[in-house]
C-alpha cells in the first residue's frame, strides 16, 4: 500500500473546517467533511477508513 502524507485537524468548529475547505481546494487536496463538528460523531477507525478510502 502506497503511503500518503494526511494532516489532521482536530478544532471542529465553523471557522476551523471554513479554513480547512478553503485550503484544501486551493493546493487540491480533499478534505473529508464527514469529520466536521466538536467533538466528531466518527471513531478514529471511522475517519482511517475514509482516508483510506479517498485516496
Amino acid at each position: 500500500m502506497e503511503k500518503v502524507p494526511v494532516i489532521l485537524v482536530t478544532d471542529g468548529d465553523h471557522y476551523a473546517f471554513k479554513a480547512v475547505h478553503t485550503v484544501a481546494i486551493e493546493i487540491n487536496a480533499e478534505c473529508i467533511t464527514a469529520t466536521k463538528g466538536n467533538p466528531s460523531i466518527l471513531t478514529g477507525e471511522q475517519i482511517v477508513r475514509l482516508i483510506k478510502k479517498d485516496k
